[in-house]
């Protein structure tokens, strides 16, 4: 047991010291000064991109900008395009939007509860789907 235990012990050690020695060098803060890594201007672009094309979902949706800001994503990455126009379209059991392209391409996708898009279509309800989700 004591065996056991001597062992456990050395590979915990061995263990630490090899993350000790990964680990990296952190700069010399010692002046008093402090170095903030932002990364959020990328996200803040992103976001100023498409603002009308979110503010568009927030009016028609009545979601949140955040949750407008993600179905936005979800579209562009479903188009593989930036958005420049989002309509509704009525529909009596689910929301369909109807989203343009910048290039001017049509697509249409199917919003169901939740503010989940299920699918985005090519030119029509009927056209080719481009986008499925999986739950």
């Amino acid at each position: 047991m004591k065996y056991v235990i001597t062992l456990l012990l050395l590979l915990t050690i061995g263990g630490c010291s090899a993350i000790l020695e990964s680990a990296q060098q952190l700069p010399d803060l010692s002046d008093g000064t402090a170095e903030i890594i932002d990364d959020s201007l990328e996200k803040e672009e992103t976001i100023m991109e498409n603002q009308d094309a979110v503010q568009g979902l927030v009016d028609i949706c009545g979601c949140s900008e955040r949750t407008a800001q993600s179905l936005c994503t979800t579209l562009e990455r479903a188009i593989s395009d930036q958005i420049s126009q989002v309509e509704d379209v009525p529909n009596e059991f689910y929301r369909i939007l109807k989203v343009t392209s910048n290039s001017g391409d049509v697509f249409f996708a199917k919003m169901m509860k939740g503010y989940f898009i299920s699918r985005v279509y090519a030119d029509s309800m009927d056209g080719e789907v481009v986008y499925t989700a999986i739950r």
